[in-house]
Parts: C-alpha cells; sequence; structure tokens
C-alpha cells in the first residue's frame, strides 16, 4: 500500500453528492491509497481517523460473527464514500477487487473544515442520504422472495453504477462468494441463480464475472425465480464461512 498527496487528478465526484467549489477544498489534503484484493482499509470505520472515498476498484463492509461465519453489509462501488459516521457495531472495510484505489481524507480536518464552509457541512449531510438510499435499495434486494429474483435484483442495481464495453457487458469487480455474503445466500445457490436468470433469458453471462442484463423489466417485475428455494428476508440457506 502507498501513500502520497494527491495532485495528479481532480477529484470527480457525482454534482449530487458534492459541489465543483468543494473539490478544491479536499483535493489539498486527500491522499491516494493502493489496495489489493483481500487487504484489509480499516479494522474499525467508525474509530478510523480518516474518511475514504472509492475511486477504483471495489471495498466491501463486513463483519465476522461468533460463528465464523462473514456478513457482508455493503459493497462500496466507485465514488462511494466511507468512514464518516459513526456506527453502534464495528465493521471493518476490506478491498474486494485488486487495484482498489482508495482517497482518504483526515476526519477531524473535514470537521472542521465543516464548521467554516457551509459547501462541506451540506456535502457531509448528503453522504447521510446516500448511505439512506443505499441501505434502502439493499432492504428491497434482500426482501425479494426467491434467489434469482435477489441476484437479478442485485445485478440490475450494480449495473446503474458500473461501467459497461460498447456490447453491454459488465465485468463484476466482486466474487460469487462477496455476492453469496452479501445477500444471504450460499455461492452454489448464487450460481444456481446465476443460471436460472440466463436460462430465462433475463441475463448474458460470458466467464464467472462478465454478464449483461437482457430484460431488466422482468427481474423488477419479478417474473423469474420460480424454482429456486424461497427465501425471507434475514434469513440464509446456508452458513457461509470466511472467505477471500
Amino acid at each position: 500500500m502507498g501513500e502520497s498527496p494527491m495532485s495528479d487528478e481532480s477529484l470527480q465526484l457525482n454534482p449530487r453528492q458534492i459541489s465543483p467549489c468543494s473539490i478544491a477544498s479536499l483535493d489539498a489534503f486527500a491522499a491516494r491509497l493502493h489496495y489489493h484484493r483481500g487487504q484489509e482499509i480499516c479494522d474499525d470505520e467508525a474509530a478510523s481517523p480518516c474518511w475514504f472515498r472509492v475511486v477504483a476498484g471495489m471495498a466491501r463492509r463486513s463483519m465476522v460473527r461468533l460463528s465464523g461465519r462473514r456478513q457482508i453489509v455493503g459493497l462500496l462501488l466507485p465514488g462511494d464514500f466511507f468512514g464518516f459516521s459513526s456506527q453502534s457495531k464495528s465493521f471493518a472495510i476490506e478491498a474486494a477487487s485488486d487495484d482498489t484505489i482508495v482517497r482518504s481524507y483526515p476526519r477531524q480536518r473535514l470537521e472542521t473544515l465543516a464548521q467554516t464552509d457551509p459547501r462541506i457541512a451540506q456535502f457531509i449531510r448528503s453522504l447521510s442520504s446516500e448511505m439512506i438510499s443505499g441501505l434502502e435499495e439493499q432492504i428491497l434486494i434482500l426482501g425479494r422472495t426467491t434467489a434469482a429474483k435477489k441476484v437479478g435484483s442485485f445485478l440490475v442495481s450494480v449495473t446503474k453504477r458500473l461501467t459497461r464495453d460498447q456490447a453491454g457487458w459488465i465485468l463484476l469487480p466482486m466474487s460469487r462468494y462477496d455476492m453469496a455474503d452479501y445477500l444471504g445466500l450460499s455461492v452454489e445457490t448464487v450460481s444456481r441463480a446465476l443460471s436460472e436468470l440466463r436460462k430465462s433469458g433475463t441475463i448474458a453471462l460470458a466467464g464467472t464475472r462478465q454478464f449483461r442484463i437482457l430484460d431488466a423489466d422482468a427481474i423488477e417485475e419479478g417474473a423469474v425465480g420460480g424454482s429456486l428455494p424461497r427465501t425471507t428476508p434475514g434469513s440464509r440457506d446456508c452458513e457461509v464461512t470466511v472467505r477471500v
């Protein structure tokens, strides 16, 4: 992992997250960090002295229960910030893909700026709204009644945020184990769900991580997933141990 002041590229943020006027204020003290898949970014998000933003690759927010089972509670894609909220649970953040690039911002510096710069204060408030929106979407995905519907809804969700090639193919920056631990399923069930979605004509698959959505409406309307076992919110079809 390397760290250096950022001066080579400007901070490219979603306009709904931060105004262009605030970018220069953040660029002045941001650092650029590189991680490999499975490498820990911080072991306790709430206690971290920095806030972070994923620039490339992907990170995962997770915890390991006493049973040894890992539970992923958040997948952080390029543009996502983390480490800015105080939480009752201790979540660790790890890189979920190789060549993950993260920018870090000293927490105290940002909080001090927020007291004097209303744009930074608004930015921090918007982060809370973004986090709530992400949790709401996750709840809707986990609330689907079959494994195929969960997996399909998840793919539709990430399609909105990941870059696709000219033919419409998207490369998932995560393993099927990560997807399984995020959706509360076993990796075997995730694989069967992907096969069912492919056979139903709603997605196309190429290899283990490339996919293309062919019929998002069918997925959103729940017109898939009739043959796999039903699941209920908060349940898992089997225990999944820690995998990296």
